[in-house]
């Protein structure tokens, strides 16, 4: 599939994790449902679908690990992508060892190559690896979007929505995954 300039859609940490972080998501079923909808219409408009990992093989230097060893162990099968995702297409799968997709990742260079200007982060844990990589897109400049019903965490309506409102806050705009697809022209 080529390139169309502009787009992507991030899919951030969706891996089994371990059974409690993968079945107490907040409202895990109908935000993989969502993602998945994401993931289609991106690829029937040729936009670029990224998926990043939480794969820690450095534990000595990484800071996630150092402080939450259980995380992101590539031997383990809590690592492996969530089974509604795994036929999904994606472009680039960043295995990344630190809370933000950008940090010691080829991200960054790969969107600039492509010419990427915005973002639309989906996924896992909307407090910390969504927000981070916001952060960090919004601080190279790029247009960063949280899809407010295609990210979770495990929290209560409540708190994801505390989180949604910090990441708009600080870093970026929010939109649904309705609203997005109409944007695509897909709805």
């Amino acid at each position: 599939m080529g390139i169309k300039m502009k787009k992507a859609l991030l899919v951030i940490d969706m891996q089994k994790g371990d059974k409690y972080t993968y079945e107490h998501l907040y409202e895990r079923k109908k935000v993989v449902k969502n993602i998945v909808k994401l993931i289609d219409a991106f690829n029937d408009k040729n936009y670029t679908i990224i998926e990043t990992m939480m794969w820690i093989t450095d534990k000595k230097n990484s800071p996630v690990y150092k402080k939450f060893p259980k995380i992101g162990n590539p031997k383990s099968k809590g690592a492996e992508l969530m089974d509604e995702l795994k036929s999904k297409y994606c472009e680039l799968r960043i295995k990344k060892e630190n809370w933000s997709a950008f940090y010691n990742t080829e991200l960054d260079a790969y969107l600039k190559r492509y010419k990427i200007k915005e973002l639309y982060l989906t996924g896992i844990h909307a407090g910390c690896c969504i927000l981070f990589t916001g952060a960090d897109a919004f601080n190279r400049g790029y247009n960063t979007y949280i899809v407010t019903d295609a990210v979770s965490s495990v929290t209560d309506k409540k708190g994801l929505e505390k989180k949604i409102e910090k990441f708009e806050e600080l870093v970026g705009y929010s939109i649904t995954t309705d609203s997005l697809l109409k944007k695509l022209g897909k709805h």
